[in-house]
């Protein structure tokens, strides 16, 4: 017997002879399109203008949320099979109790009594959302805060949210691009959040929130920070969480001094860790690049490296907006989501200070269709193959990609015979 196997693209291939299935085994120098689903199609309600996503697991499967800013709402995936992505849930702003979704921007999500919930930020209610999601197919709103009301006073243009524990308490920072400044909120009783602290821009050593976009938390020596993207004011700004009531600035840097080339615009962060040291890397908007930070020395932040799309390989970070961090082999890697580019950029960390391109898509290309605005991505296990997986919300596809990093796909094939 001679098996004849013709692939639509080039690709090791492993071959499964009960019932002849063939995979594609994808790697970070060579991902793959796995599904897509766009608003309005298969049950999918919520994706018009799919801005940020946050993933989770109920009962071992996974699934994520996506914010819909044109929607005003969230949609819930079940992510188990990468192929066959589900709809399971959505929910609108002022409807079953959601009062805070209205231009929803940054969603993260936080636990408590093992109950996995959302935090998710709205640009033009210009407040927070708090989302139950035990029940995946049935989420349910738990509480809400506006900016201007119970001692909430920096959330006009909430758009990035991350969540932090200090002493078993999860509390959340929001991010807000008219106040140009940062909220700390209490978590720990989901159905009554409170705000702990605040600050702006201009005030008590912050200099680096004019138009706040991104943040990201770290720890150095048990004690909590984040890391704040400026778009205004082409920067990153460190505050240090370790008292929640009294946040403090620790350090900043702008775009143009100290090494520190690609801020301009800075967007998208993402944390990781390379031999116990913690670095950051940014996405910068007008720099069309990424920055790579050494954040040993909160006090003391330093750049290690950068990279421009059109040299040394980088092809898909013109607009680079939002970035994740995922790991195959022990070895870190960088996802970004570029919005002009409409593609992700694969990035291998595993020298900080020369950081390289492992691969790169682009919309319509080598089967991907919902890159058009890519403007986030989160990584997940899927349940069907223990694949590492990213899902990408396209903005200007209105709809969500599912990219196989590593792991088998599906292969089209050309041609198939037995002789």
């Amino acid at each position: 017997m001679k098996l004849m196997v013709k692939l639509g693209l080039a690709a090791s291939v492993v071959l499964l002879l009960q019932g002849l299935s063939i995979a594609w085994a994808s790697t970070p120098t060579n991902i793959a399109a796995n599904d897509a689903e766009t608003d309005g199609v298969n049950g999918f309600t919520e994706l018009n203008g799919a801005r940020s996503v946050a993933t989770f697991t109920v009962a071992t499967v996974p699934y994520a949320i996506v914010t819909g800013e044109l929607d005003n709402g969230v949609q819930i995936i079940n992510l188990s099979d990468p192929t066959n992505i589900i709809a399971v849930d959505a929910e609108t702003d002022g409807a079953n109790g959601f009062t805070e979704l209205q231009g929803a921007r940054g969603v993260a999500i936080f636990t408590v009594a093992t109950v996995p919930y959302a935090i998710v930020a709205s640009d033009v209610d210009d407040g927070v959302q708090i989302i139950n999601l035990s029940d995946p197919s049935n989420i349910t709103a738990a509480d809400a805060e506006t900016d201007g009301v119970n001692g909430f006073t920096e959330l006009n243009g909430a758009t990035g949210v991350a969540t932090f524990t200090v002493a078993t308490v999860p509390y959340a920072i929001v991010v807000s691009d008219v106040d140009d400044g940062v909220q700390i909120i209490n978590l720990s009783d989901p159905s009554n959040i409170t705000a702990v602290d605040a600050e702006t821009d201009g005030v008590n050593g912050f200099t680096e929130l004019d138009g706040p976009i991104g943040v990201a938390t770290f720890t150095v020596a048990s004690v909590p920070y984040a890391i704040v993207t400026s778009d205004l004011d082409n920067g990153v700004q460190i505050i240090n969480l370790g008292d929640p009531s009294n946040i403090t600035a620790a350090d900043a840097e702008t775009d143009g001094v100290n090494g520190f080339t690609a801020l301009g615009a800075a967007r998208g962060v993402a944390t990781f860790t390379v031999a116990t040291v913690p670095y950051a890397i940014v996405t910068s908007l007008a720099d069309d690049a990424v920055q790579i930070i050494n954040l040993s020395d909160p006090s003391n932040i330093a750049a290690v490296d950068a990279e421009t799309d059109g040299a040394n390989g980088f092809t898909q970070l013109d607009g680079a907006t939002a970035v994740a961090i995922f790991t195959v082999s022990s070895v870190p890697y960088a996802i970004v989501a570029s919005i002009v580019d409409d593609g992700v950029q694969v990035i291998d960390l595993s020298d900080p200070s020369n950081i390289t391109a492992a691969d790169a898509e682009t919309d319509e290309v080598n089967g991907f269709t919902e890159l058009d605005g890519a403007a986030g991505a989160a990584v997940f296990i899927d349940t069907l193959n223990g694949s590492t997986n990213i899902i990408v919300p396209s903005q200007f596809d209105d709809g969500v990609q599912i990219i196989t990093v590593d792991g088998p796909v599906p292969v089209e094939l050309q041609s198939f015979s037995i002789e």
